[in-house]
């Protein structure tokens, strides 16, 4: 489920093609608030809204003095996801397991089994799994590295699109640990970086195609995720803020024990967009 909310100051005037834009590509229209009397009102009311559309899973993305008088607009957007495997993992097979974190030493895991038949794929320091979600548009795809510091440091788009596209079903013998992720974190040096400089200036940011009544700039981006990964499925919630076939021989089984820090991206199958990308180096850390 996405949803999206803007949260825009009352007595703005807005450009109608960007509330156009709004109701036609958002489906979404603007949530009139007053910043400028009671900022902390305001981040109370769009907490709500989030951890409404989250199921509770995000109750606070916004701190306190994220909204201040000056805020004019929040852009909000946000993700819940609840997802049953197409084929779960037996809840009596789940036993403890050892994990080697990435610093050598190694902790109890509570480990998931399952045989069954999976996109497997394996190349030069890596290997691969995906497993699929009833209904078959979304994928869990976990690549286990050799070296995850070497690995991720040559991680591209085109690599990670690669090594989906190499996945082929095989009967895989499967030991997954039970895992939670959570990240809260601002996004603007990472935008900066990758090419949006300007919208964080507020002497050259251009936001008239917005409004024309103030002068507009980002002065902050704000993402938090979690995720939830067990035997029957996956939970897991995002919201961010701006503000402002050939028969063949079957193959003979393969074994993979995720017993070391991996990657996984949780993928729409039909589109390829990632909807969530992390990693996991130690699965007993809980949130």
């Amino acid at each position: 489920r996405i949803a999206n909310a803007p949260f825009a100051q009352r007595g703005l005037t807005l450009v109608p093609a960007y509330l156009d834009a709004l109701a036609s590509r958002f489906g979404s229209g603007v949530r009139l608030v007053d910043y400028q009397a009671d900022p902390e009102a305001v981040r109370q009311l769009i907490n709500a809204w989030v951890g409404a559309q989250t199921e509770g899973r995000i109750p606070e993305l916004l701190a306190a003095g994220v909204i201040t008088p000056l805020t004019r607009l929040t852009l909000i957007n946000a993700i819940y996801l609840k997802a049953p495997w197409a084929t779960p993992f037996p809840a009596e097979a789940t036993q403890p397991g050892s994990f080697t974190r990435a610093d050598g030493s190694s902790v109890d895991v509570a480990m998931m089994s399952l045989s069954a038949g999976l996109g497997y794929a394996e190349g030069f320091g890596w290997r691969a799994v995906e497993l699929p979600y009833v209904g078959g548009s979304l994928a869990l795809t976990v690549i286990v590295p050799d070296d995850l510091v070497t690995f991720e440091a040559g991680l591209t788009a085109q690599a990670l699109a690669a090594m989906t596209a190499a996945l082929r079903e095989r009967e895989v013998d499967l030991a997954l640990p039970k895992f939670s992720v959570q990240t809260a974190t601002s996004l603007v040096d990472a935008l900066k970086a990758l090419g949006m400089p300007l919208a964080f200036d507020p002497n050259h940011a251009d936001f008239s195609g917005i409004t024309t009544q103030d002068q507009l700039f980002i002065s902050d981006v704000i993402h938090q995720a979690n995720i939830d990964v067990d035997e029957k499925g996956t939970t897991a919630s995002a919201a961010s803020a701006v503000m402002i076939a050939g028969l063949a021989a079957p193959a003979p089984p393969v074994t993979l024990r995720v017993d070391r820090p991996f990657l996984f991206a949780l993928r729409d199958i039909p589109t390829g967009a990632i909807v969530f990308l992390g990693r996991v180096t130690d699965p007993s850390a809980k949130g």
